[in-house]
């Protein structure tokens, strides 16, 4: 059944977030400088910290960072890559950070660890993510940081399995990511860290649209994120210190767990979360409270034409749970 819903917490100023379109976050394959850079990677690992096998062919020069340890050995069969250990993350696999729109298409990253993020991007760079998967890694797929612009299209993450990070993707520092085209983000653990599948915090905005869904992620043991340690949070999405998440385009938070609260959507510290468009939040569980929503600290929640069902929890707050203090 559909339902209009409107939770508000200590009513917040914040908008109402991103529509799910490319060309908010920097168009499809194009950007003002002209068209993306086009690469194609394999890279595939044992889960024991060693790069098996890796290529990486662009079809123009794309200045990357990279983990030395992990890629050095494979650097000279890369094609169209140029190497800027200046622009390097600490704890990535691969750096995106100079102005610059990438496309990563037909693409696989399997088994590695080692690192706690494997493609990151940051400053004003664009990076899509288009028909490719990044599974059973011991890493989170895609960290955007600093104003940058992240789109997942058409694509899986799943099966990550990641410590003290979530375990499909990320966004911090006013970047802003869209999951859309029917990409699936399923079945990754964050183990001592909220969010199993979508973490947004730092004023970032993410968007989940076009029949995405986000399922069977789950959060265990405490969460190193924010002090006092408590349990993790948001199986599926956790949202905090101001980020915006919209889930929209008939897209589906379903069957996510947390230790703590939201199996579904955690959203706490300012974050806002609007669900619209006939999409669901449905079948996820909190240990806790909070099966569909855990939400708290100032948050603020719209629900809109949309489905929130069967979630549940042992404390009976199965759709929902919210206090007005901060968390």
């Amino acid at each position: 059944m559909l339902i209009g819903v409107f939770f508000m917490l200590l009513a917040s100023g914040h908008g109402q977030g991103l529509a799910g379109s490319d060309a908010a976050y920097g168009g499809r394959h194009s950007t003002q400088d002209g068209e993306a850079a086009q690469c194609r990677m394999s890279i595939l690992g044992n889960n024991n910290g060693t790069i098996s096998n890796a290529t990486i062919a662009c079809n123009s020069r794309v200045s990357v960072g990279f983990s030395e340890q992990r890629l050095g050995r494979f650097a000279k069969r890369f094609e169209g890559v140029s190497w800027d250990q200046a622009c390097m993350r600490p704890a990535c696999l691969l750096s995106f950070c100079t102005s610059s729109h990438v496309l990563v298409s037909g693409s696989i990253i399997k088994g590695v660890s080692g690192v706690q993020h494997i493609l990151c991007v940051s400053g004003s760079v664009n990076l899509t993510v288009q028909d490719s998967l990044i599974s059973n890694n011991n890493a989170t797929a895609v960290a955007a940081y600093n104003t940058s612009r992240a789109v997942v299209r058409s694509s899986t993450i799943s099966y990550n399995t990641v410590v003290d990070a979530p375990g499909g993707l990320t966004a911090h520092d006013d970047a802003r990511v869209l999951i859309t085209a029917r990409s699936r983000v399923y079945s990754n653990v964050a183990i001592n860290s909220s969010a199993g599948g979508v973490r947004a915090v730092g004023r970032s905005h993410v968007t989940i649209a076009g029949e995405s869904v986000i399922s069977h992620n789950d959060c265990d043991g405490l969460d190193t994120y924010k002090l006092p340690k408590v349990s993790c949070q948001g199986g599926g999405v956790f949202v905090a210190d101001n980020a915006i998440v919209v889930v929209e385009g008939g897209s589906r938070i379903q069957h996510n767990s947390a230790d703590l609260k939201g199996g579904g959507i955690s959203v706490i510290e300012s974050g806002v979360v609007t669900v619209r468009g006939r999409s669901m939040v449905c079948n996820n569980m909190a240990i806790g409270h909070g099966g569909g929503f855990g939400v708290g600290g100032h948050a603020v929640v719209t629900v809109v034409g949309s489905v929130v069902c069967n979630n549940t929890s042992p404390n009976r707050s199965g759709g929902s749970r919210w206090r007005t203090a901060p968390v």
